[in-house]
């Protein structure tokens, strides 16, 4: 990691910086959130210490409620896990994560409008339908449970009279669809819709905005999809700014000095994040260049010159008035240029050398502040 105290870096991350990174930058969270379906079972712990005599804590028995991934509820949990997985892989390589939190994300100002236009279609399209498609499902299984006879959730953990069995650990499907904007389905009704097409369409008009209100995350039930924000790094200081006006003067310079190096250490998480992708991506490419024997030849993909261009569009994050920065960029740019198509690369060693010779030379240029 880079040293603040360094001469040069402090010289780097002065206050033009600073302001030219939040000027240039947005901070957005991926919020996400699935019902997990795992619980511990108790009277099944303890069923297998008296079957095979171990010692107590020696062993845990885990059940799914819904009978695992092949059941018609549980194949549709795992389904919906899937799409959370991929967007929270997108956010991941879409920003650069502040204060250590990865789904704390910075985002380049010229790529915004493309982020959440993606997460607004993905909400929208893929995760909403699917975690309705879930709720009808679940609607009829747990109806199942308030009658005698067969339940289909029961009969998945061996029977009602099963150890695994308990009808007490599923959430009501009021709980599990969560509420939808009071004020909205009332003025819905007005407009002659009744209560459950009140709620369908309230439901479908939030699920068309991929923000979340702090209101929206409170009535949200056991599913979740989408983001948080959008705030400025600047912004998130300020909004820290209100106690000052209610404690004493030397402690509220104090306080000040605080928050200005926190904000300081936000700033600097940015740029030495910026560089590692940087650093990490060339440093592959450098070492998959790193050889002249012909029976060496390796295969170069499409992925070699993806990756780089992924790092480079971090690079947006960065102001202009960072010319270290803005000089890094325009070097990648121009290997990228040399590169063309990543298997011109296996054939030819003037392009190979030529290639290295670049990687090294930015490389070296990223180093200089031990990141």
């Amino acid at each position: 990691m880079s040293d603040i105290n360094h001469p040069s870096m402090q010289a780097t991350l002065d206050a033009n910086l600073t302001s030219g990174i939040d000027a240039a930058t947005t901070v957005v969270k991926f919020t996400h959130r699935a019902w997990n379906t795992t619980r511990k079972a108790k009277d099944a712990d303890k069923a297998v210490i008296e079957r095979f005599r171990n010692q107590e804590g020696s062993s845990t028995v885990s059940k799914d409620l819904l009978g695992g991934k092949n059941t018609r509820g549980g194949a549709l949990v795992w389904e919906i896990g899937k799409i959370d997985g991929t967007s929270r892989n997108y956010h991941y390589a879409n920003t650069v994560p502040l204060l250590g939190a990865r789904s704390l994300g910075v985002l380049p100002n010229s790529r915004f409008a493309e982020f959440v236009e993606w997460f607004s279609e993905r909400k929208s399209q893929v995760w909403y339908p699917k975690v309705q498609e879930f709720l009808h499902v679940y609607d009829e299984l747990y109806a199942e449970l308030e009658v005698q006879g067969f339940s289909e959730l029961a009969d998945g953990l061996g029977g009602r009279g099963s150890l695994l069995f308990d009808p007490s650990q599923y959430p009501t499907p009021e709980v599990m669809r969560g509420y939808p904007d009071p004020v909205r389905v009332e003025a819905l009704k007005v407009q002659g819709k009744t209560l459950e097409e009140a709620h369908d369409i309230a439901f479908a008009e939030e699920a068309s905005d991929p923000f979340y209100t702090k209101e929206q995350l409170r009535r949200s039930g056991m599913f979740r999809f989408g983001l948080e924000g959008p705030m400025r790094l600047g912004s998130m200081m300020e909004a820290q700014n209100n106690p000052i006006l209610n404690i004493e003067r030397d402690a509220a310079d104090a306080l000040r000095e605080q928050m200005i190096a926190a904000h300081q250490g936000m700033v600097n998480g940015v740029v030495e994040d910026v560089y590692a992708v940087a650093v990490d991506r060339l440093t592959h490419l450098g070492e998959r260049l790193d050889y002249t024997d012909a029976d060496q030849k390796k295969v170069f993909r499409s992925s070699i010159t993806s990756n780089l261009e992924t790092a480079l569009k971090l690079f947006d994050a960065l102001p202009v008035t960072d010319t270290k920065s803005q000089r890094i960029k325009r070097d990648i740019q121009d290997l990228l240029q040399t590169i063309g198509e990543p298997e011109a690369l296996r054939h030819s060693e003037t392009l190979r050398v030529t290639t290295k010779a670049k990687v090294d030379t930015i490389l070296k240029d990223l180093t200089v502040f031990d990141i």
